[in-house]
């Protein structure tokens, strides 16, 4: 009987780490559409607006200019790119969701003068890339995340939703930002 259990119990948890595997740090929280574009919510901590499909493919927010497109957005594997259009497609969720691991790629200071300062990434889970900007005001320095201008107004196409989080990931930014704009001043 206890090998019986056993048995019953692995199978169980051997199907669900393989329907998860691809994408066990990001999973779909929420999702709400206005006829043609999605916003999604991953892990109940982060949001992404303005998804939509295109010719039958997930198409996430960038930014064009003229004929240039800047990505705000990688998505780092196939897999999970796969399980978000088909759950936004099915409109399916989850209710529960882990924390959400971050780590920064990439911190690439500004050549030229001007309230860009510094050019950087933020990868969550190993799946998703959100490129982001460390901008400088008279009175301030803080990060822009993705945005773009619909009829003259910026709307967010990302938005960190756990203040715990936002607060982790720019700090980790701002700290960065601090040494390699002292190691280009050391040099």
């Amino acid at each position: 009987m206890k090998l019986k259990l056993k048995l019953v119990l692995f199978f169980f948890s051997f199907c669900f780490l393989l329907n998860n595997k691809c994408f066990a740090g990001l999973k779909l929280t929420d999702i709400s559409s206005d006829k043609e574009k999605y916003d999604i919510v991953l892990n109940g901590e982060i949001k992404i607006s303005k998804i939509y499909f295109k010719g039958g493919q997930l198409v996430l927010p960038h930014y064009q200019n003229g004929n240039k497109i800047y990505k705000h957005f990688s998505v780092l594997k196939r897999d999970f790119k796969n399980y978000l259009a088909k759950s936004i497609f099915q409109k399916q969720v989850v209710q529960q969701s882990g924390k959400t691991p971050f780590k920064i790629n990439k911190m690439l200071l500004s050549r030229k003068s001007g309230n860009i300062k510094a050019f950087a990434s933020v990868i969550f889970a190993d799946e998703l890339e959100v490129n982001v900007r460390v901008m400088e005001s008279k009175s301030s320095i803080w990060i822009a995340y993705p945005s773009n201008k619909s009829n003259g107004v910026w709307q967010d196409t990302f938005s960190i939703l756990n203040p715990s989080l936002k607060e982790a990931i720019e700090e980790h930014l701002m700290k960065l930002y601090r040494y390699e704009k002292s190691k280009k001043s050391n040099n």
